[in-house]
């Protein structure tokens, strides 16, 4: 009985035995399917992560032009040095040998030995000691043979013109994105495809093999043209720079247009930085920021010729009325609005030549807020002008609603209004062209690796402003500005006519107070040249002058000395005008002039005989000169001289005429002639 339990006993263990076997190996099935086929893909991606890994490397990028084809940022390449501190030995002496060869005026040789050992010390497996640095000083490392050493080609953002438009182009990161400017607002075109490097691990995590993933070895650019002008944008920075050196002012700004496209040749913001040295924490922004289209000033009395554009648009002024300027005293309210020079009575001209802030407060009294305000709002204030540059200011007017009177006229003179270098500029050169405000614009075009062109900007018309007829007489009264006893004759140019206007304005308290301070100015310039056939239109900014803040003094001889090295380089030739423009009145341009545009409807179609004083001998015959390209102004002009009466229609440059250019016509004789803005 004994020996037959014993045997049932041992049956019972084998087979519980057994069950625990078949248990087990089905969870090792179980398991194993779970592993293979219900996890398997993620497990997978999981032991990829323990054994590679990527390094991201900075894009190349495609270069940026000015309108020449030149050169302003490209990407050079330069070498990144790395290590595998857990391979490196003897640390503090690796550190000091690295600190020795990479040391610089910026970075001293104790810092960067810090810094070396600090990161020699860590546990990682790989890390950056120097990114993008010279190819010399690294491969005098690597000829060291240190063990765990290692660099990398990697591309870095060199710009060759130094600070030169640096605001405008703006500046990239050490990774290759840009962060302002041009830079940042074309940074999907101009940016590449990343480039990684692959890391291979081994048990330990010690990296063993690198290589670049094929993924992302090809980096597709594209290049970006700029209307900028290397050439004249140095004339503009040397000159700005020697004006605000000279006045001991804070800062300056200054910007170079065509006013008849919109393009901006040149944008300049002093004092200047250099993108080539990467901002170091604390380093203030101004030098880095394009206060051209995000700081805002009040323009002061650069306003004024916008105000007598709208009075002579609303027809309630009509070029030859004179104002009692109160003899430099005027009150409003409680306000008292002062002169600088009393005058008893001033013509409308005599306003803007003399910069009369009693005369402009009563003109904009008498238009009201409505006229001023919606004539200023053509203009383009209180709106970006859409150049598409980061960080543009719409500017600041006061809300129309319930504005009180003193606000009315200080608004007349620019003071109460706040707006953008980009927009007085802008908004001049729609007096410049004969009344069309242009989109100002800085791209000229987007190209891909291949040189075809992805995008392309051409001039855009906003809107007419004002009347051909208008912005020829306000040339004339901008003319007289530059002209004995006007404000700017320091901005006068020998064999030229210069319309401009002179800003002087106080700047708002920054102490708490109301008010404005008495010690800062902002003195200012805008004009264009020449007169009769504008080709550029500046503006020059001088931010908290010392001594004399006055712009006719600080930024008028700026001004000056742009435009004269500028129209040489554009090789326009002076030449003497036989009839000022001031001696055109209004509502025509000219008298014999017909403008077959919207303008004036009561007067369209009307044709007024030219000046007597113009004509020649009745028995003289005068062939029609080809006008194609000429500017109306030119045209106008050509008119006049000849006593034959023209009839114009359209605006622009002159595209077709009718008789034909050699065509003999007498002293009275007509000419119809055809303008369209170039495309």
């Amino acid at each position: 009985m004994k020996k037959v339990n014993t045997n049932k006993a041992y049956q019972l263990r084998l087979l519980f035995v057994f069950i625990v076997v078949e248990l087990l190996f089905v969870v090792c099935i179980i398991r194993a399917f779970q592993l293979q086929i219900l996890s398997g893909s993620d497990l997978r991606k999981m032991a990829t992560r323990q054994h590679f890994g990527t390094i991201r490397l900075s894009p190349d990028r495609g270069i940026i032009f000015d309108r020449n084809g030149n050169q302003l940022a490209v990407s050079t390449m330069t070498l990144s040095l790395y290590a595998h501190p857990t391979k490196v030995p003897k640390k503090k002496k690796t550190a000091r040998t690295i600190a020795k060869i990479l040391r610089s005026p910026r970075q001293s040789y104790y810092k960067l030995r810090r810094i070396f050992y600090k990161k020699l010390r860590q546990k990682s497996s790989f890390v950056w000691l120097a990114r993008q640095q010279e190819p010399r000083k690294v491969e005098k490392i690597e000829k060291l043979k240190i063990r765990g050493l290692g660099s990398i080609p990697e591309p870095k953002r060199f710009y060759p013109c130094r600070s030169l438009a640096a605001q405008c182009i703006g500046y990239c990161n050490i990774d290759g994105i840009g962060l302002d400017g041009i830079e940042l607002k074309y940074n999907k075109y101009l940016r590449g495809k990343p480039v990684r490097l692959l890391v291979a691990r081994d048990a330990k995590g010690n990296p063993i093999i690198m290589r670049k993933q094929e993924a992302f070895a090809t980096s597709k650019v594209h290049h970006v043209y700029l209307t900028l002008d290397e050439t004249i944008q140095h004339i503009v920075e040397e000159e700005l720079a020697r004006a605000v050196v000279k006045h001991r002012a804070k800062s300056g700004m200054a910007i170079v247009m065509n006013p008849n496209t919109g393009e901006v040749l040149a944008m300049a913001n002093y004092p200047f930085f250099n993108p080539n040295r990467r901002p170091e924490r604390g380093t203030s922004l101004n030098r880095r920021r394009n206060r051209t289209v995000t700081d805002l000033f009040e323009p002061g009395s650069m306003f004024k010729p916008f105000l007598v554009a709208a009075a002579l648009e609303s027809k309630k002024y009509k070029g030859t009325e004179t104002i009692y300027c109160e003899n430099g005293h005027f009150k409003i309210g409680r306000y008292t609005i002062h002169d600088v020079h009393p005058h008893k009575y001033l013509k409308l001209s005599e306003v803007i030549k003399f910069s009369s802030n009693i005369g402009a407060a009563k003109i904009g009294t008498h238009l009201g807020k409505n006229i001023v305000y919606t004539t200023y709002r053509k203009f383009g204030f209180g709106q970006k002008t859409g150049i598409g540059l980061p960080g543009e200011s719409p500017g600041v007017m006061q809300p129309l609603k319930n504005l009180p009177p003193i606000s009315l006229a200080t608004m007349s003179f620019g003071q109460g209004i706040a707006v953008t270098a980009l927009q007085i500029v802008t908004a001049v050169s729609a007096i410049a062209n004969g009344g069309t405000l242009m989109k100002p614009y800085i791209v000229k075009k987007i190209v891909d690796a291949q040189g075809m062109p992805l995008l392309v900007h051409q001039p855009v018309r906003v809107r007419k402003v004002i009347s051909p007829q208008t912005a020829h007489l306000l040339t004339s009264f901008m003319v007289g500005v530059t002209s004995e006893g006007g404000t700017a004759t320091r901005a006068a140019i020998e064999g030229f006519q210069v319309a401009g206007k002179t800003g002087t304005s106080q700047k708002p308290r920054t102490d708490g107070k109301r008010g404005y301070d008495p010690t800062k100015f902002i003195g200012s310039f805008v004009g264009f040249v020449p007169a009769e056939d504008p080709r550029i239109t500046i503006l020059v900014v001088i931010d908290e002058p010392k001594g004399i803040p006055y712009g006719g003094v600080v930024a008028a001889p700026a001004f000056k000395a742009m435009a004269t090295r500028i129209l040489r380089y554009m090789n326009v030739a002076p030449k003497v005008q036989e009839i000022p423009l001031v001696a055109i009145s209004h509502p025509f341009s000219t008298p014999g002039i017909v403008m077959t545009g919207k303008p004036d409807k009561a007067h369209q179609g009307k044709i007024v005989n030219a000046p007597k004083v113009q004509k020649t001998s009745s028995s003289e015959k005068i062939l029609l000169p080809d006008f194609s390209g000429m500017s109306m102004r030119s045209v106008i002009r050509w008119g006049a001289r000849h006593g034959v009466n023209l009839t114009l229609k359209g605006n622009g440059q002159a595209i077709r005429q009718s008789p034909k250019p050699g065509t003999p016509v007498s002293p009275g004789g007509r000419c119809s002639v055809w303008f369209t803005f170039p495309s």
